[in-house]
């Protein structure tokens, strides 16, 4: 189970990863980041799934594209996106799910989510779906999970808020156990680190936020101390 959520503002889009890839038995195998930007245009990708190796593969190609000669923009990026996953289709579904953030040439900040299967009714299988305003795969979390006044809405409103809170907010994830598609029981999946991906007129950037004291070959432990400095951070 990994942790995306993804913030759509007229400026930008804000993405918030975490960097646990777990074994089927819960142990953390290592951390290390789930969000990669383009250098070459403002669009960005992440994923999640049982297959860490599927879903790899599929943003590598995506990305690959995206730096590519023959990609002239984010728009070209987005219909190669929607040309690959239609064809991808063909081989039926799979328990896995990609995030696009980018910066439309014609739409402006745009983000989607495209469900490689049909176990949630996020989205048509393998379509590009702009929801809404926000994108939350993982853990479902409320206000409850947070401090009474931890944040307002007019925080939330504002692009800085994913930034500003972004560790907090992973920090609620992280402390809820899920069930994974396809294994067999719930656990805690989200950790490691907090990855911040911003994407703008200007281009895409991913950075680490914070990291946590989970250890690789064990069970994460949801109350590990979050840390700020010297955590592991893989690119």
């Amino acid at each position: 189970m990994s942790a995306i959520f993804s913030f759509a503002y007229p400026d930008c889009i804000q993405v918030l990863t975490d960097g646990a890839w777990v074994s089927e038995t819960g142990e953390l195998m290592r951390v290390k980041t789930k969000s990669f930007a383009s250098s070459r245009h403002p669009i960005a990708f992440t994923g999640r799934g049982t297959s860490s190796v599927q879903v790899m593969n599929i943003i590598d190609e995506l990305l690959a594209f995206a730096e590519s000669e023959k990609c002239a923009g984010v728009d070209a990026a987005l219909g190669f996106a929607e040309a690959y996953f239609e064809r991808m289709a063909k081989g039926g579904p799979f328990n896995g799910e990609i995030v696009i953030a980018a910066y439309s040439e014609t739409k402006g900040t745009v983000h989607f989510v495209v469900a490689c299967h049909d176990h949630y009714g996020l989205a048509a299988p393998f379509r590009l779906e702009n929801p809404a305003a926000q994108i939350l795969l993982g853990p479902t979390i409320s206000l409850d999970d947070f401090p009474p006044g931890a944040f307002s809405p007019e925080d939330v409103a504002s692009s800085n808020f994913p930034a500003r809170h972004g560790a907090m907010i992973m920090e609620a994830l992280r402390r809820k156990p899920a069930r994974i598609i396809g294994w067999e029981r719930e656990f805690f999946a989200v950790g490691g680190l907090c990855d911040l991906t911003t994407v703008n007129a200007a281009g895409a950037d991913v950075r680490p936020l914070c990291g946590w004291a989970d250890e690789v070959g064990k069970t994460i432990d949801p109350n590990a101390p979050r840390i700020y400095e010297g955590f592991t951070y893989a690119k």
